[in-house]
């Protein structure tokens, strides 16, 4: 997919139904929106929200949001998520069925809702000493086995919103 220079808008959920994209290219004169490194993603320059990624999206550093739906049936298995990203939105993850782990940084403060709906997920670490604020059903659907968090932040999110839902398989990080 290439997104030309004028190309200003981009529309919510433009792209929903189109996860079999590998490339992303934008035109490097675009004033909108940028894909830094040939990273593979549409990045909404003004904000640093990756707006959407596909199979091959390697997430920048300096990326501070992942946008709403931005990886919605996205089929890779794996993701880093780069300790510049403070907020995951609403469905960012969603259908993402290959994801079986993941590795949320210290820095995120937001998770919101149903954002890995659908996803595998059954291992999620969650590095931030205190518990990210979020939308209420921000892992419904999941099976998860287990959430690791830093350990002396253990009965935090044992007690926080949301996350209480889940005590009973909140566990320190393994060092």
């Amino acid at each position: 997919m290439t997104i030309g220079r004028s190309v200003s808008s981009i529309a919510r959920n433009a792209f929903e139904d189109c996860n079999k994209i590998t490339t992303i290219d934008i035109d490097e004169e675009n004033n909108t929106y940028d894909s830094r490194n040939h990273c593979n993603a549409i990045i909404e320059t003004s904000t640093n929200t990756l707006i959407k990624g596909c199979v091959r999206t390697i997430i920048p550093d300096g990326v501070i949001s992942i946008g709403e739906r931005a990886f919605c049936n996205c089929t890779f298995i794996s993701v880093a998520i780069p300790n510049s990203v403070t907020s995951i939105d609403k469905e960012a993850f969603m259908g993402c069925y290959g994801l079986t782990y993941l590795t949320i940084p210290k820095n995120v403060t937001y998770i919101g809702y149903r954002a890995f709906y659908g996803s595998n997920l059954v291992n999620l670490t969650v590095e931030a000493s205190t518990p990210p604020k979020n939308d209420w059903n921000m892992l419904e659907g999941l099976s998860l086995n287990v959430i690791y968090v830093p350990k002396e932040s253990i009965e935090k999110y044992r007690y926080a919103d949301t996350w209480f839902l889940y005590k009973n398989i909140i566990k320190a990080i393994e060092e």
